[in-house]
């Protein structure tokens, strides 16, 4: 392997590391050549990293880098998600509609797992939601999975409880906004597919 990109997805990213290994040095842009030339730059996370953990939260508790979400605030950061799908809302629908389903039903299976005690299983699920999460640019689900990973990672199972009812309660809150939103976009997509 000669390269990666770290998630969440970065467009910008990903077409600049398809310039530098799809075309030679030569045929490249002066701007791409100039990159491919300059050191290499640490991994780029993508546009909203998530901090790095550092415990799990008792109920109830904020830790450094772990502020409450804004209760008005949209769950998806749209602008970033806007960007990530290349300006297509058909994308961004087909996408969210594919999240919303994902993470209903990746919550029953938390559920189930954590009443099991199956803390590997929370933490691996916990997991996926983190990724699918920052992918789509919902932010505050992202660092409640993240945390209920690293809680279900340390054995913690009353943290991890913890954890999980804050990720549901922001999976929630996406999952009341998303009707809205998807209605929105798909009036985008029709006024696109007129034009």
């Amino acid at each position: 392997m000669d390269d990666y990109l770290a998630k969440p997805l970065n467009v910008d990213a990903l077409v600049g590391m398809i310039e530098k290994y799809a075309f030679p040095a030569s045929t490249r842009m002066p701007a791409a050549r100039a990159a491919a030339s300059a050191p290499a730059a640490a991994p780029q996370a993508g546009p909203n990293p998530l901090p790095e953990p550092t415990k799990a939260e008792a109920p109830g508790e904020v830790t450094a880098g772990a502020m409450p979400p804004d209760p008005t605030a949209r769950t998806i950061k749209l602008d970033e998600l806007r960007h990530r799908c290349l300006d297509k809302p058909d994308l961004m629908v087909a996408l969210l509609n594919k999240f919303q389903t994902s993470t209903r039903e990746q919550t029953v299976r938390l559920q189930e797992a954590s009443a099991g005690g199956d803390l590997a299983m929370v933490r691996s699920i916990a997991h996926s939601v983190k990724g699918a999460a920052a992918n789509m640019s919902a932010v505050a689900i992202a660092e409640a999975a993240q945390r209920l990973e690293a809680a279900a990672g340390a054995g913690d199972a009353e943290q991890a409880t913890a954890a999980l009812s804050a990720l549901t309660k922001e999976l929630e809150r996406c999952w009341e906004e998303l009707p809205g939103l998807l209605s929105s976009l798909t009036q985008a997509v029709v006024q696109d597919a007129r034009r």
